[in-house]
Parts: structure tokens; C-alpha cells; sequence
């Protein structure tokens, strides 16, 4: 159970690295497709109200995204059909309760799903629908904030508290559930996100499917937070490295969109996106996933923590989990922290590590008594 209705390139690579490994283990899954109605507003192409109100220029500027959403969309409809082995579609959660019959065990996960923000506090993430608790576990699951506020704690406790096992993505995660439910007597564990559950091979397969062109050597910049200083630093490092840009987003303003050698694309599938990072020079990103897959193809890159408003503490965490700190954006300096050697059989053997932890986990939980 998971967000498939989030046209994010995380949100859907994630879903599919875990159906990938849980069927390599042995254990055949499906994937719910279940349409959250906040989710179906959020990432719906004509959502935005007054689409035709106001000046001309805003008028056309509001048209523009939506066209914009509706490609975007059809490329993960796409990749949908082409990857993922789902349910049938469910809508509410009455009719999800229809599911109990035909599974075994339900894995909330991953992804922000308990987050009272992504999903306007959809229960059905949280397996409310599943009429049996011994069926309810968690993989990698994630709150999305470090402390839950206090209006919300009694219900997060009755929510959770039915859980047979509990798997968080971030320490700070297991942290709220041992506050919650003092006392429990087993974990909760800490997993890592699921798109590093595969190794290189398999997401070359994923990259190979995408039909996007790209220049020979490029920089790809790819932001989901508003940065502060990526996008400077990305074209400086491009041009004094000779470097084209591939931008992935929306955030890029005009002027920089207009400059020689920079192609931005707003509306690339998720395969599209690992062929991007895939066959990059290099790679500048403020996304932890940005981060997860220049990792997972050994690609020099920069990461930017500091973004408008936020701290990316998800990507600061796996940069110290995997000795790789000197990858976060500098004040200064980015050009020798891109070029800093990597010892990648280090990484590797951590990874490993991480992965059969996992799967002993997902084994565990899978392999009812």
C-alpha cells in the first residue's frame, strides 16, 4: 500500500523497487491501486481553480502546467502498465475492505504514507481497511516531519498501535513510535528507502526503456525542493567543465531556460529519469532520490541540503550512513568536492549489508506463524 497516485519519480520508483525485490525473494505482491482523493486532486492536470481567471499572461502561464501535467501523467501511466502488477482499482475504503480475502500479509510503504500532509490523513495508508491486525506491517514507511503534533498523537497511536510489525525509513521515525506506543515489545526497525534494494543492474534494465535523447555529455540538475544555490553552481560547474544541462523540473527560471546548451523537460517518466542520471557526466540535485541514483551509478555529484525553507535531512542522513558527506553542496569549493574520489566497494558493501538486512526483514514479516 503505497502512493501511486503521486506522479513523482520517487513515489513510483520506490513502489516498484519494492514489488521487484519482494517477487526476487519469492514472494509474489501487488501493488493497491487504491485513488486517495487528496492524491487524485494534487497531481490532477486542471486542478488549479480560476484556470481562466486574471490577466492573459496568467491565463496562459496556468494552461501551460496543465498541458504540462497531462504529459507527465501519460508517462507514468505508462510506465504503470509496462512495470507494475497491481490490484484492481479501488476508491474508497469500503471498497478496499474487499481486498482482506485475497492476502495474506499488507505492507504499508514506502514512502511519506503516514503523513498527515501527502494524504490529508487518508487512514487506508495506515491498513484501517484490513480486518485482521496480524496481517498489518510496514516497510521503510516515513512520517515526512520529526515530531507529531499534539492535536494528531492519539489518533497516530491508535493507528499504529495495531501493527504487527513496524519498519520506519528514518531513525527520527522509530523515535515517534517508541514515544507512541511505550512499551511495545518488538522494534521498530529502520529499512532503507526501497530504490536501494536493487543494485545497478537492475535499474539499468528500468533506464533502458526510456526513449528520451540527451545530449553526448550533460550535467543533469534535477530539483524537487526550491534551491538556493544549485542552479548557480550548476552552470558554472557545466561551463567551465564544457558540459550541455538536462534539467529535470519547473522551478528553472526563464532566463536560464533560454541558455545555449541547457534542454529542461517538465514532463519525463520515471524511466526517463534513471536513463538521465544513468548516462550523466555529472549530477546536481537537491532530491533525496536525485542522491539515491548517483549513488546507485557511481556518478560524481553535489547534493544540496539547504534549500528555501527546508532541510533535506532524508539525504543528509544516507550521505553519513555511506561516508559520503563531502558530497553536500559546499560554500565553496564545488568543483574539487565534485571531482573528490569515491571509495565505491565501501558504498557497495554497505549496501549489501542494508539489503539483506531487509530482506530478512521482509521475510520475517511475509512468513506468517
Amino acid at each position: 500500500m503505497t502512493f501511486l497516485e503521486a506522479k513523482n519519480h520517487g513515489a513510483f520508483l520506490q513502489a516498484y523497487a519494492l514489488q521487484r525485490f519482494l517477487r526476487e525473494l519469492g514472494v509474489p505482491n501487488r501493488l493497491i491501486d487504491y485513488s486517495c482523493p487528496h492524491l487524485a486532486w494534487a497531481y490532477a492536470p486542471l486542478r488549479r481553480g480560476g484556470l481562466f481567471k486574471g490577466s492573459i499572461a496568467n491565463v496562459l502561464a496556468r494552461l501551460r502546467l496543465a498541458v504540462l501535467d497531462a504529459r507527465r501523467n501519460r508517462a507514468f501511466a505508462r510506465f504503470a502498465r509496462r512495470n507494475f502488477v497491481r490490484t484492481r482499482r479501488y476508491f474508497t475504503l469500503t471498497d478496499l475492505q474487499g481486498a482482506n480475502a485475497a492476502f495474506e500479509t499488507f505492507i504499508a510503504g514506502s514512502d511519506q504514507v503516514f503523513s498527515i500532509r501527502c494524504s490529508n490523513l487518508d487512514t487506508a495508508y495506515f491498513l484501517s481497511f484490513v480486518d485482521d491486525d496480524a496481517k498489518k506491517v510496514s516497510y521503510a514507511a516515513s512520517f515526512g516531519f520529526d515530531t507529531i503534533p499534539g492535536a494528531y498523537r492519539e489518533l497516530y497511536r491508535a493507528l499504529l498501535a495495531p501493527f504487527r510489525s513496524l519498519s520506519l525509513r528514518e531513525e527520527s521515525g522509530a523515535r515517534i513510535v517508541r514515544e507512541l506506543l511505550d512499551g511495545r515489545a518488538s522494534g521498530p526497525e529502520v529499512h532503507v528507502d526501497p530504490t536501494l534494494l536493487l543494485g545497478q543492474e537492475a535499474w539499468r534494465s528500468v533506464a533502458a526503456q526510456s526513449r528520451r535523447r540527451a545530449p553526448r555529455r550533460y550535467l543533469f540538475l534535477y530539483n524537487v525542493y526550491r534551491p538556493e544555490r544549485l542552479f548557480d553552481e550548476a552552470f558554472r560547474l557545466a561551463r567551465e567543465r564544457g558540459l550541455d544541462v538536462v534539467y529535470l523540473g519547473r522551478d528553472l527560471p526563464l532566463r536560464d531556460r533560454l541558455r545555449s546548451g541547457v534542454r529542461s523537460i517538465a514532463s519525463a517518466g520515471p524511466d526517463d529519469f534513471v536513463r538521465f542520471v544513468r548516462d550523466a557526466a555529472c549530477v546536481l540535485t537537491n532530491s533525496f532520490h536525485g542522491t539515491v541514483f548517483s549513488i546507485l551509478f557511481h556518478k560524481p555529484f553535489l547534493v544540496e541540503l539547504e534549500n528555501r525553507g527546508a532541510f533535506n535531512h532524508r539525504a543528509a542522513a544516507l550521505l553519513s550512513r555511506l561516508s559520503l558527506t563531502e558530497r553536500a553542496l559546499p560554500s565553496s569549493a564545488s568543483a574539487e568536492a565534485l571531482d573528490a574520489p569515491v571509495d565505491w566497494d565501501s558504498v557497495e558493501e554497505v549496501l549489501r549489508a542494508e539489503r539483506d538486512r531487509s530482506a530478512d526483514y521482509l521475510r520475517s514479516v511475509v512468513a506468517r506463524t
